[in-house]
């Protein structure tokens, strides 16, 4: 586990999920030391990813995850996770293949982000035309190469 896990109360009021028209942001504050429960012991780690690499696949995950401790207990909120892989979900391909995972963290209710998260990245697909490493907006704008 990391100090999150054991500390999660001194980081939670950093953490934050955003969901704009076209990304996912969210900031998963580090904990460097639970000794040290100081703002200057917190580093904060932001992470986006674009709808146009993501898969629309989300769901709450119960267990098996690196934010649940001894594999079922949620220690940093509830989870959300999102798989590449139509049909790779649950706790095997949780486990065999977590980098492929898009993990959402302290969540007071995963089921209504992972919800909203479908509809989103769906709308967005939708609306945007999609193809491999380029995705046209719908006003027209190119994104990738």
């Amino acid at each position: 586990c990391s100090p999150n896990c054991m500390c999660w109360d001194t980081v939670k009021k950093r953490s934050y999920v955003m969901v704009t028209e076209n990304k996912l942001e969210m900031n998963y504050p580090l904990l460097l030391c639970c000794l040290c429960p100081a703002e200057m012991c917190v580093k904060d780690i932001i992470y986006t990813q674009y709808f146009d690499k993501m898969s629309p696949n989300w769901e709450k995950a119960s267990s098996c995850t690196p934010f649940h401790a001894f594999c079922c207990l949620e220690c940093s909120g509830e989870v959300a996770v999102s798989s590449p892989i139509e049909g790779c979900q649950g706790c095997p391909c949780r486990v065999m293949f977590p980098c492929c995972q898009t993990y959402t963290i302290g969540l007071q209710n995963a089921n209504e982000f992972a919800t909203h998260m479908k509809h989103t990245v769906t709308g967005f697909r939708a609306n945007n035309r999609v193809t491999g490493s380029i995705t046209q907006l719908a006003n027209g704008q190119i994104i990738g190469s």
